[in-house]
């Protein structure tokens, strides 16, 4: 791969059961993502992909990639959750859902993806989940109800400038979209840095408006995205509905 040739970047997400542990541990991705960071390229990680993130550091700075940035990413409540059900559904399997376990005298959580994102970053008030009192709230923190193509309400993603991070499956017409529009931005900021078609690197990325739940806040990242417009039914997932794509 020709990482100079590629528009942005996508982190996926999966748990330890699909073997994400070499893509989270990965040196050669790792450095991929300081490249599209330091180049100002979209960034877009989703669940576990928001951990290739935080763990990716910039020689430049000695820091993680998302220090000094707003994420989102699985938070602690939905990977509970889901590692609940599976220690009575999979009780041959109790930690299919846990990347990562807990060692001796580290208190419950302290490995989950929500918490080492958090380190990562500057300060904890930049993860940002879904406030108490938010519109649709039980709907986007139930592990059950998903968005879809008409319907953003169970969505929760965050936009920081080129930087895209959502929380889980749940999320990904909502955090596609945003992805999308993000290309779309810096192929025009790119067109118009670069008139005679020659490439360089990109120009400040566009500032979007920041969104919550559909009104317009402040100017500056970041974006966070609710629900965008109304629909008749909610989407659901399976019964236990932590699975990856």
């Amino acid at each position: 791969m020709h990482r100079q040739d590629c528009a942005g970047l996508l982190l996926p997400g999966g748990h330890r059961a699909r073997g994400m542990r070499p893509f989270l541990e990965s040196p050669v991705v790792q450095r991929s993502v300081v490249e599209f960071f330091s180049r100002g390229k979209p960034v877009a990680a989703v669940c576990h992909g928001v951990l290739v993130a935080a763990r990716s550091i910039d020689p430049a700075t000695g820091a993680s990639v998302l220090r000094g940035r707003r994420t989102t990413a699985l938070t602690w409540q939905l990977e509970r959750k889901a590692w609940s059900v599976a220690r009575r559904t999979r009780f041959w399997d109790p930690s299919y859902y846990r990347t990562y376990s807990e060692g001796p005298g580290q208190p419950e959580g302290f490995m989950s993806v929500q918490q080492e994102v958090t380190r990562a970053q500057a300060s904890p008030d930049d993860f940002l989940d879904v406030p108490t009192g938010a519109p649709d709230y039980r709907l986007k923190t139930s592990g059950r109800a998903r968005d879809s193509a008409t319907d953003a309400r169970p969505a929760w993603m965050v936009r920081d400038a080129n930087y895209i991070s959502a929380r889980w499956p749940g999320d990904v017409h909502t955090f596609a979209r945003t992805f999308a529009d993000a290309l779309a931005e810096a192929a025009e900021s790119d067109a118009l840095a670069e008139p005679d078609g020659g490439s360089s690197a990109r120009t400040q990325p566009l500032q979007p408006d920041v969104v919550e739940q559909g009104r317009e806040l402040r100017r500056d990242p970041p974006e966070v995205v609710g629900h965008e417009q109304d629909a008749e039914h909610d989407q659901h997932g399976p019964p236990d509905g932590f699975d990856e794509p």
